[in-house]
């Protein structure tokens, strides 16, 4: 570093070094905040997309049995699966949650998530609710 007439000043050697280690900490949580927050969303497309699944089986006429347990095996986040006949249509509802990874996982809190897809009956099939 210099002085305002050019000259070069001493004493200043590794604050650069010493300003790095002082922040760090700071950015590895950022980083860790931000990467958990790509898991919570990432999750909720997964979710979706289980809950798409199970409403294109119900509406080719699957067992409600054999849909949940489709939905379930599909992603691991999955804690609840309920599927609900109506008239003309089938709705799925799937529940999930995400933890945060490794030592945060006390930090960060666990985030419950939902996803409801409704899909139209094909022509032909029973309306008995299965």
């Amino acid at each position: 570093m210099r002085n305002a007439e050019g000259q070069r000043v001493k004493g200043d050697t590794g604050s650069v070094t010493a300003e790095t280690a002082v922040v760090l900490p700071a950015l590895m949580l950022v980083l860790a905040i931000l990467l958990w927050g790509l898991a919570v969303g990432s999750g909720q497309i997964a979710l979706i997309d289980a809950s798409r699944s199970g409403a294109r089986m119900a509406a080719r006429g699957d067992s409600f049995g054999d849909i949940r347990m489709a939905v379930r095996s599909s992603s691991s986040m999955v804690t609840g699966v309920s599927v609900k006949a109506e008239v003309d249509t089938i709705r799925v509802k799937v529940d999930g949650r995400v933890r945060a990874f490794g030592p945060l996982n006390r930090l960060l809190p666990e985030v419950k998530l939902h996803a409801e897809t409704a899909a139209v009956r094909e022509p032909g099939l029973a309306t008995d609710g299965r």
